[in-house]
C-alpha cells in the first residue's frame, strides 16, 4: 500500500492555478496534472472561511456535523462568541492569552464535533503526521511549548498537553520527537508567524525524508498564499504559488524525481477555498452598523446587553445574524434593510426558525427574485450527488437551471447542499447575509482586506482545485468533487472505509 501525502494550500483558487499551469508558471504542479487526475472545480463549503473549511477537509463533513461555523460565530446555548480570525480589536477584546489558548486547544478539543482523518486512521493502527495544520485532533498526547516572547506577555497561558496525530508539529508550539529522538527542522521565529508558514512546512517534509520517517499518512499545510492573496489579491499573489511549486520540485528531487516519488506516494493537493479580488475604492466594506441603522447591535466579539436586538458575527464576505426576538416582523425589518444595499448579494434563513409548520431554506435577492427549497427524494430535479430537491420561486436567485432532471448551478456551485448543511445547525444564526463579489461585510473594530477575500457561495470564493497523482487506477474521483470528498479519497487510497463515501450527498432529514 502506498503512503499518502496530502497538501492543503490555503486560498488555492482554481482560475489562478489553471491559468498559471497553462503558462508554464507551475511546472511541478503541472507534472502532477499530467500524471494523475486534476479537477478544476473542487467546491468548498459554506462558509468558505478557513477554520470551517479546514474542519471539513480534515473530517469529510459539513458544519452541520463538525460544528465549526466559520472564524467568528455565536454559540446560543452558552451565550459565547467564538473568534479565530485576525481582527486586532476583536482579538484584544478577548485577550491575547484567551485567543491563543482557544486557537491551540479549544477549537480541536471542545468545539470540533466530528472525527478527523487522524482519529480514523490512528484508530485503525495507521500512524499519521500533521504538519502545521490547525485541525489536528487525534488520540496521541503531545506536550505544548510556549514560545519565549508569548510566554512573557501577561495573560498568555496554554494547556500543557494537546491530542493529535502520532507526529504533530504546530509551529513553535508542538514539536514531536521522531522515533530516533530527532526534532524536525524548520524556520521558526516571530517574523515567520511562529513557524506557521510554507518554508517551515517544507523544511519538515525534507527532514522527514532525510530521516526516512514518513508515516503512511501525512498532511502538510501551506498558509502563505492566503496571507498574500488577502493583502495583494489572488492573481498578484501568484509568486507564493510559484514558491510552493519550487519547493515541491525540491521534494521530488529528494526522492529522485516526481516519478520515483509517485512510486512510493500518492500525492493529493487541495485548497480550502479560493479568493476573489476586492473592489478598489472606499466603499468595499458593507458596514452593517450603518446598513442596519436604528437596530441596536452587539459590539463585535461581545455578547448580549439589555438594549441589544441582534448579534452579528462577520466572516469576511458573509455574516451571521442572531435575533434576540426571532419574529417575522424583526426578520423582515432586517432583511429589508440588508437588501436595500446594492452591495448585498443574497440573504438567507432556515424557514423552520420563523414558522414551525414549514421546513427548508429561503434565499432572497434584491434583483433576481427569491426561492424556497427543500430536499425531497421524489423532488423535481437532482444535484450532482443525486439528491433530489423541490422549490418554490426563482432559480435565478441561485443562478441555476434544470437540464432534464439535473440541477445545474453556475455562479453558486452546489448551493442547495452547502446552504442546507450550514444553516441546519443551532448556532448558525437566524439570518445569513452574503456580499456581491468584491465586497466584505464589517462592523466597527473589524478589518477590511485590500487585495482579496472569501466567505460566500460565489464560485470565485469557493472553487478550488484537486490534484490526485500516484493513486490506484480504479480510484473513483467525482467530476465535480467537494472539499468534503478529500478525506474520503485519502482513506480510499489507504484502504480504510470512510464514514461517508466519496461523492455522496450529505443531506439528511432536515427540520
Amino acid at each position: 500500500m502506498k503512503k499518502v501525502l496530502l497538501f492543503i494550500v490555503d486560498a488555492l483558487a482554481a482560475r489562478v492555478v489553471e491559468q498559471a499551469m497553462d503558462r508554464g508558471k507551475l511546472p511541478h504542479l503541472d507534472a502532477l496534472r499530467q500524471r494523475g487526475v486534476f479537477r478544476n472545480e473542487c467546491i468548498s463549503i459554506l462558509p468558505s472561511i478557513t477554520p470551517a473549511a479546514l474542519s471539513s477537509l480534515a473530517t469529510g463533513r459539513y458544519p452541520q456535523d463538525h460544528r465549526i461555523m466559520g472564524a467568528h460565530w455565536y454559540k446560543t446555548q452558552n451565550d459565547e462568541v467564538e473568534y479565530f480570525g485576525g481582527d486586532f480589536w476583536v482579538l484584544m477584546n478577548k485577550g491575547v492569552g484567551e485567543f491563543f489558548q482557544e486557537f491551540l486547544g479549544k477549537l480541536n478539543h471542545d468545539l470540533l464535533k466530528a472525527d478527523t482523518i487522524f482519529d480514523i486512521l490512528e484508530e485503525q493502527g495507521i500512524a499519521t503526521a500533521c504538519l502545521n495544520f490547525f485541525i489536528y485532533h487525534g488520540p496521541k498526547p503531545h506536550e505544548v511549548n510556549v514560545p519565549l516572547m508569548l510566554g512573557l506577555m501577561p495573560g498568555v497561558h496554554y494547556d500543557k498537553e494537546v491530542y493529535g496525530s502520532s507526529i504533530l508539529y504546530l509551529g513553535d508550539f508542538v514539536k514531536t520527537p521522531l522515533a530516533d529522538g530527532h526534532i524536525l527542522d524548520g524556520s521558526r521565529n516571530v517574523t515567520n508567524r511562529y513557524g506557521f508558514n510554507d518554508e517551515t512546512t517544507f523544511d519538515m517534509l525534507y527532514d522527514l525524508k532525510e530521516h526516512d520517517a514518513f508515516p503512511p499518512f501525512t498532511l502538510a499545510y501551506c498558509p502563505d498564499n492566503d496571507f498574500e492573496s488577502h493583502e495583494k489579491g489572488p492573481h498578484v499573489a501568484l509568486h507564493t504559488l510559484e514558491a510552493f511549486d519550487e519547493r515541491l520540485g525540491n521534494l521530488f528531487e529528494l526522492f529522485g524525481g516526481v516519478d520515483a516519488m509517485l512510486d512510493e506516494f500518492a500525492i493529493v493537493i487541495a485548497g480550502d477555498h479560493a479568493q476573489i479580488s476586492m473592489t478598489p475604492g472606499e466603499d468595499k466594506d458593507i458596514k452593517l452598523d450603518a446598513v442596519l441603522d436604528g437596530i441596536q447591535i452587539v459590539n463585535a466579539g461581545e455578547t448580549w446587553d439589555d438594549d441589544d436586538s441582534i448579534i452579528i458575527t462577520p466572516n469576511l464576505r458573509k455574516a451571521q445574524i442572531h435575533l434576540k426576538q426571532p419574529t417575522l416582523a424583526r426578520r423582515d425589518q432586517v432583511v429589508g434593510k440588508l437588501l436595500a444595499d446594492a452591495r448585498v448579494d443574497q440573504v438567507m434563513w432556515r424557514v423552520h426558525d420563523f414558522d414551525e409548520s414549514k421546513y427548508g431554506f429561503y434565499i432572497k435577492t434584491a434583483d433576481r427574485g427569491q426561492i424556497h427549497f427543500w430536499a425531497d427524494d421524489e423532488g423535481t430535479a437532482c444535484d450532482a450527488q443525486g439528491q433530489y430537491w423541490r422549490w418554490d420561486g426563482d432559480l435565478s436567485a441561485v443562478d441555476a437551471q434544470v437540464e432534464g432532471d439535473r440541477l445545474i448551478f453556475r455562479d453558486y456551485p452546489n448551493i442547495f447542499e452547502r446552504v442546507a448543511c450550514a444553516l441546519n445547525v443551532i448556532d448558525s444564526g437566524h439570518i445569513w447575509v452574503l456580499a456581491h463579489p468584491g465586497y466584505e461585510i464589517t462592523l466597527p473594530r473589524t478589518d477590511v482586506h485590500e487585495g482579496g477575500s472569501h466567505g460566500s457561495l460565489h464560485r470565485s470564493d469557493s472553487e478550488t482545485v484537486l490534484f490526485v497523482a500516484g493513486a490506484p487506477d480504479d480510484l473513483a474521483i467525482p467530476e465535480q468533487p467537494r472539499s468534503v470528498d478529500v478525506a474520503p479519497i485519502c482513506l480510499d487510497i489507504l484502504g480504510v472505509t470512510s464514514p461517508l463515501k466519496t461523492g455522496v450527498s450529505h443531506i439528511r432529514e432536515q427540520d
